[in-house]
C-alpha cells in the first residue's frame, strides 16, 4: 500500500507541476502537497462514500458528481487559460 501510496503522490504531484509549467495553474510550489493530499483523499475514498451515500442517479451522474468536487479544487487556482479549460469541463459533465 505505500509502495502505491507514493506512486499515486509522485504522479498527482507531477502533473499538478505539469499544469503550472504549462500555464493553467497558477499555485506556489508550497500548496502543491496540500493540493495532493486532497486528491489522495477523495480518490482513496469517493467509492466507499459514493456507495454509503449516493443512492440517487446513474453510474455516469454520480461519476460526474465526484468529478465535479475534484474540479472545484482547482477553482480559484487556475490561469485564464486553465479556467477556459475546467469550465469547458465541467460543461462536458452537464
Amino acid at each position: 500500500y505505500k509502495i502505491s501510496m507514493k506512486a499515486r503522490n509522485d504522479m498527482f504531484n507531477a502533473h499538478i507541476k505539469r499544469l503550472v509549467k504549462e500555464g493553467y495553474l497558477k499555485i506556489a510550489v508550497d500548496e502543491v502537497p496540500e493540493l495532493v493530499a486532497y486528491l489522495n483523499l477523495i480518490g482513496r475514498f469517493w467509492l466507499t462514500e459514493a456507495t454509503i451515500n449516493q443512492t440517487k442517479g446513474s453510474d455516469e451522474e454520480i461519476i460526474n458528481y465526484y468529478l465535479k468536487l475534484i474540479a472545484g479544487l482547482f477553482k480559484g487556482k487556475t490561469t485564464a487559460k486553465g479556467t477556459k479549460e475546467l469550465n469547458s469541463f465541467l460543461k462536458e459533465l452537464e
